[in-house]
């Protein structure tokens, strides 16, 4: 029996008979949320909703058949779920991040950026990240093997992150890696210290550029302007042909079957620096074996500051001595009491020439044409000397050999 409460409205005049009852569960009240019946049930878990609309199956508070639970409610979280199957508690390690978890990567690698307790990689966790941990004691503490960083402690004090001059340390990234700049060593990688850096395509450990790496680390290659040893003749540092060295690196020469279309000679120019203490000597220049000038080498001066003499040739026989290709040019003024300070032969093609230092006592004074060398490089009866340089030329002719009458002659010159 249900109560009720009646109130006797008196207004104007007139009576009116009002009565409240009871709020309960029925109808829209059993999905609204809210306890109506105060009996500590909330809409379909009443059994007042019982058959109510939207209130049969899945929340009723009955296991249906299909239902693994029903709790009366469709809240998630409270181990049935909305569909009314077990929900399975959080676990770490299903890749799925839950509350609690710093991370949930989905496995059970301690060597990542996550552990197996879900809680992220960090030093001193007792885990050893590869890739960016040497050690992991448990602890970041240093002195005891394993620095606060999680970096291995040498006792060199190398890899630790500190440049240690006094060591011998020149960097000290903080590893002990090669190919990052700073060696396993701590010292600078360089260029011939025989490591290959991402930036070189060689190293061999030294700084000879006559081998099959050369200066920058940089794989030798014709045209590179180095000589590689038993494999170049000659390298000018290209690759075109008609400059005496040819795109392959071999010597162009007369001879050689291939007629060069370089610049015709214009003009020798042969100079010296040479003085005498007994009578006037004459010095001798020649190309091939052949001379080419006999003169006066010094009047018999007997001094450290002769000053320099050059003469220069036009003469076409002369000039024809000169091939292209590899020419031997050589310089006499031997003998006692005569003395020799440098000799220089200076070959003019038009616009251009090309020196080559025959002989020089000092480094450098032919070149300067030095007019004196009074501290010394003025040698005593030099033996001849002999400078080999290739030249490019003009060539008449080239039938692959240097065999004079037949056509074309040993300076590549066209017979009558």
């Amino acid at each position: 029996m249900r109560a009720a409460v009646v109130f006797l409205l008196m207004a104007s005049g007139c009576t009116s008979l009002v009565e409240f009852a009871p709020s309960r569960e029925t109808g829209p009240q059993c999905h609204d949320g809210l306890d109506n019946d105060g009996n500590g049930l909330v809409d379909c878990a009443d059994p007042a909703c019982a058959g109510t609309a939207g209130c049969v199956g899945c929340g009723d508070g009955i296991v249906d058949a299909g239902e693994a639970c029903d709790d009366g409610n469709l809240v998630p979280g409270d181990g049935c779920s909305p569909g009314c199957t077990i929900e399975v508690p959080p676990t770490c390690g299903d890749g799925e991040l839950d509350v609690g978890e710093e991370c949930d990567d989905g496995n059970t690698d301690d060597t990542d950026a996550c552990l197996t307790t879900c809680r992220a990689a960090r030093c001193g966790d007792g885990e050893v990240r590869a890739g960016g941990e040497e050690c992991d004691d448990g602890n970041t503490v240093s002195g005891d093997g394993c620095d606060a960083t999680c970096h291995l402690e040498r006792a060199d004090g190398c890899g630790d992150g500190t440049v240690q001059p006094e060591l011998g340390e020149e960097c000290d990234d903080g590893n002990v890696a090669a190919g990052d700049g700073c060696g396993p060593t701590c010292k600078l990688e360089t260029c011939g210290d025989g490591i290959v850096q991402p930036t070189e395509q060689c190293d061999d450990g030294n700084t000879d550029d006559g081998d099959g790496c050369v200066a920058g680390c940089v794989l030798a290659a014709c045209g590179d302007g180095f000589l590689a040893a038993g494999v170049e003749q000659c390298d000018d540092g290209n690759t075109a042909a008609n400059d005496g060295c040819g795109p392959t690196c071999e010597i162009e020469r007369c001879g050689d079957g291939i007629v060069q279309s370089g610049p015709a000679v214009t003009a020798l120019e042969l100079a010296w620096l040479a003085t005498s203490c007994a009578t006037p000597h004459p010095i001798t220049f020649t190309i091939g074996g052949e001379p080419v000038l006999v003169a006066e080498g010094d009047d018999g001066s007997c001094t450290c500051a002769p000053g320099a003499r050059s003469v220069t040739i036009t003469d076409p026989a002369a000039l024809a001595r000169v091939v292209d290709g590899p020419n031997a040019f050589g310089v006499d003024f031997s003998g006692a009491g005569h003395f020799l300070g440098w000799a220089l032969v200076t070959v003019h093609t038009g616009a251009t020439s090309t020196s080559v230092v025959v002989h020089e006592g000092v480094a450098g004074s032919a070149l300067a044409r030095a007019p004196a060398l009074c501290a010394g490089g003025l040698d005593h009866d030099v033996a001849p000397q002999t400078a080999t340089h290739a030249i490019a030329v003009h060539e008449d002719c080239d039938d692959g050999n240097t065999t004079d009458g037949d056509g074309c002659d040993h300076t590549c010159t066209s017979e009558p």
